[in-house]
């Protein structure tokens, strides 16, 4: 018994040493497993830290996380913050933005309005109100002024906010004060002046007079001047209206003439200065082999004279050369009559002539041929279209076209004081079937001679001065016009006027 109780302990105790040894076998391979084993997939996209956690650094207590209970994306620095996201959908901003529905917000440098704060104290600096469809609300002006609206009252700056200012009196004016700063209503200080129908004017810069010599009559539109109407040199007025009728101091080659013009574009004319104070002479065609004349007899020469009509040139006298070499035709005063002058206020010229040409060329053509022409006041008359530069005094227009002479395509303008011959070009072409108006105007004693050529069927106009060898002052000299023929072929000059007029 005691052997079998001895046998029964022995076996227990080696049990138990072997569960322990197989107890910390298994404890020594759970610890190496565990040191040996890889992390377990978290089952998600990212890596973690640890077994699917992330670190958060910086926080000084903890913090609570909650992440939305769908799949989604968490916001990246790289990624833009859309507008459903509470960002603007953009990288960058500069200027003002402006919202776009559930799109990326914009910006600009330049807003097409003007912005304005909810803010009743915001401060515009620099910008513009434009009130043609907007106003002033009334309750915005009460709760900052103190009354109920604005009608009947005038909106002012006081340096520093919009003020409500009151109307005046009647009649009234709104004026600057004396030191400048403000605004104020005031009574006019200015009367009434004169009596019924007299014109006001303004009197000294300072006050409003009056005169009867100036006076307007409403009931019949009467205008009555005591005096005389002074009117400054002014260019062509336009076309008056129907009717009515325009005066003006209009010059003509710098002398100053009374201008009417008519509701017609071509009615315009200077008046006739007085026939029984200024001395004038005229030439005019007439229905015969005879020119009219008045104030002056007339030379003429050359072939068979005669008149024409046509719708271009109207009413002209024909002076035509022989068919014979170095003939000459013509008219001119017969008597040397007109000064540049000596003497202040004596003499001078007002001089014009109108002329046409209808032959087929006044140009040369080969060795001796071609045409003179000359229109003005010279003292050689029909003789200063023998030679290129004819003997005597003389200032006036002329066109040569000589083979081995002189070859102008414009009209020239010649003066001599019967020694050297002075030439200026035009820019007016001389051509035929054209009407010119030729103008000259000497001031008494003057020192230059304002010049004016009118192509009067293309409406064009020059004008000029010359001022050197002018025709002598004391030297009397005739006007007219002449043609000569270098070659054996009849030429051409037609004459509707020739007009001098000669100052008092």
């Amino acid at each position: 018994m005691i052997r079998f109780v001895k046998k029964f302990f022995y076996f227990q105790h080696s049990r138990q040493v072997l569960l322990a040894t197989v107890l910390a076998f298994m404890i020594v391979f759970s610890i190496v497993k565990l040191l040996l084993a890889a992390t377990p997939n978290p089952g998600h996209p990212w890596s973690g830290v640890g077994d699917g956690n992330f670190a958060v650094t910086g926080q000084t207590v903890p913090r609570t996380y909650t992440l939305p209970d769908a799949s989604t994306t968490i916001l990246t620095t790289n990624s833009l913050v859309s507008v459903a996201q509470g960002g603007t959908g953009s990288s960058s901003l500069t200027g003002v933005l402006i919202g776009n529905g559930t799109s990326a917000v914009t910006a600009t440098t330049s807003p097409d309005g003007l912005l304005v704060s909810d803010i009743s104290s915001s401060t515009l600096t620099n910008k513009t109100i434009n009130l043609s469809n907007n106003q002033f609300a009334a309750a915005y002006v009460s709760n900052h002024e103190g009354y109920s609206g604005y009608d009947e009252g005038l909106l002012k700056s006081n340096g520093s906010k919009f003020v409500r200012m009151n109307l005046g009196s009647a009649l009234q004016l709104l004026r600057t004060s004396s030191d400048a700063s403000n605004l104020e209503w005031a009574t006019s200080g200015v009367s009434v002046a004169g009596s019924d129908q007299e014109v006001q004017f303004n009197s000294g810069g300072s006050s409003v007079g009056a005169t009867s010599s100036l006076t307007w009559n409403n009931a019949n539109s009467a205008l009555k001047l005591v005096g005389y109407l002074q009117l400054p040199t002014s260019t062509l007025p336009s076309v008056a209206a129907t009717g009515t009728m325009k005066l003006a101091n209009n010059q003509i080659i710098g002398r100053n003439m009374l201008l009417a013009r008519t509701h017609v574009t071509n009615d315009y004319y200077a008046l006739q200065p007085s026939l029984f104070q200024n001395f004038f002479v005229m030439i005019a065609a007439g229905f015969s082999s005879i020119p009219l004349s008045l104030g002056v007899a007339i030379d003429n020469s050359g072939g068979s004279r005669g008149h024409s009509v046509s719708e271009t040139s109207g009413l002209t006298m024909n002076w035509p050369t022989s068919a014979v070499s170095s003939s000459v035709a013509g008219v001119y005063t017969q008597s040397a009559i007109f000064y540049r002058g000596s003497t202040d206020g004596i003499n001078g010229f007002f001089a014009f002539a109108r002329v046409y040409f209808t032959d087929a060329s006044y140009a040369q053509s080969g060795a001796g041929t071609g045409s003179r022409i000359f229109v003005g006041l010279s003292t050689g008359g029909t003789n200063d279209v023998l030679a290129d530069d004819a003997a005597g005094d003389r200032v006036g227009f002329s066109y040569m076209s000589v083979n081995g002479g002189r070859n102008d395509t414009y009209w020239t303008i010649t003066s001599k004081d019967g020694t050297t011959e002075s030439l200026t070009t035009s820019t007016t072409a001389f051509t035929r079937l054209k009407l010119y108006d030729l103008y000259l105007y000497c001031l008494p004693q003057a020192s230059e001679i304002s010049w004016r050529v009118d192509n009067v069927t293309d409406s064009t106009t020059e004008s000029g001065l010359i001022s050197s060898n002018l025709p002598t002052a004391s030297t009397a000299m005739k006007a007219g016009a002449s043609i000569g023929t270098v070659n054996a072929v009849a030429r051409t000059i037609k004459v509707q006027k020739i007009y001098v007029e000669v100052p008092r």
